[in-house]
């Protein structure tokens, strides 16, 4: 069963190429879906699955890493499309403190928490082997299950902090409550969801997520539904904005209009600012230089 959601998903991925934008979003939808479930359905089969769980903790470790890398590129991405005004620098290095206590939430406290129950859960696993089967690793059970499942809500929701990162530094001018902000408060309760459920998951119990991670979740929200007022320099911002655009597209016209004279005239005076240059006219030489030159002609 699990290989058959497997390549029913690469089958969904493949056709997507082939697919316009408007439906190819829904093949995608489609095959994170059958991902998803396919492992599930497969337990349901037979939940002595073996899973190698000295390796869990590591490869998720580096899947998390990757996400936060694409929060960190949202986040100077709207830098630079803001032409690095002052206050999306200031928006990017609160992204940039953002993504590192992102880090910390996951790294310093959901994998040192979890790593006690997992290893718990492989030394069950040991005992509830066969007596005569030594070489299988230990079987899963539900704490596994929910370390894995917990780090989809995880990625999503960092995945979706960096792109309410990039609207908050590429528009700092829009006040709130914003698109980008709605976005950055449900990516960060997306992700205190999934480290709630994999802390919670590996313990079987939810005393230790309470109060934390649990109590941020209405905080972020209600973070992200807050007013926030206009910097002061959003007028500045957008008048540079307005004079690099409008001073670009002067500039085109003008050029254009100054090559284009040159090559239907090329003797055409110049214009450099105000000043206008003459033009260099030749010197007819004079009926006395005409008799010199014919009397030097003549004796050579």
């Amino acid at each position: 069963m699990y290989l058959v959601c497997v390549g029913a998903s690469t089958v969904l991925w493949a056709v997507s190429i082939a697919v316009p934008a408007s439906g190819r979003y829904w093949l995608w939808a489609i095959a994170v879906l059958v991902d998803a479930v396919g492992p599930g359905l497969a337990t349901l089969r037979n939940d002595r699955l073996p899973l190698h769980i000295e390796h869990l903790a590591e490869r998720f470790g580096l899947l998390v890493i990757l996400v936060l890398g694409e929060a960190l590129g949202g986040a100077a991405r709207g830098i630079h499309d803001a032409g690095w005004a002052g206050p999306s620098i200031v928006a990017g290095i609160l992204g940039l403190l953002l993504a590192a206590g992102l880090w910390w939430a996951y790294f310093d406290v959901v994998a040192a928490t979890t790593s006690s129950g997992l290893k718990q859960a492989s030394e069950e696993g040991e005992e509830d082997k066969e007596p005569d089967d030594d070489e299988s690793p230990p079987d899963a059970d539900q704490r596994h299950d929910l370390f894995v499942y917990g780090h989809f809500p995880l990625a999503l929701g960092t995945i979706l902090a960096g792109v309410g990162m990039e609207g908050l530094a590429a528009h700092p001018e829009t006040s709130g409550p914003s698109a980008a902000a709605w976005i950055l408060a449900g990516g960060l309760a997306l992700f205190y969801a999934g480290n709630a459920m994999i802390v919670a998951g590996t313990a079987l119990s939810w005393r230790p997520v309470w109060p934390w991670p649990l109590i941020l979740l209405p905080v972020v929200v209600a973070l992200g539904a807050a007013p926030m007022p206009r910097p002061p320099a959003h007028r500045r911002l957008r008048h540079h904005h307005h004079r690099r655009c409008c001073a670009r597209h002067s500039r085109r016209p003008e050029a254009a209009g100054r090559a284009q004279g040159r090559l239907t005239n090329p003797r055409a005076p110049r214009r450099i600012g105000l000043v206008r240059r003459p033009t260099r006219t030749r010197r007819e030489p004079t009926t006395a230089a005409r008799g010199e030159a014919r009397e030097a002609h003549a004796r050579g």
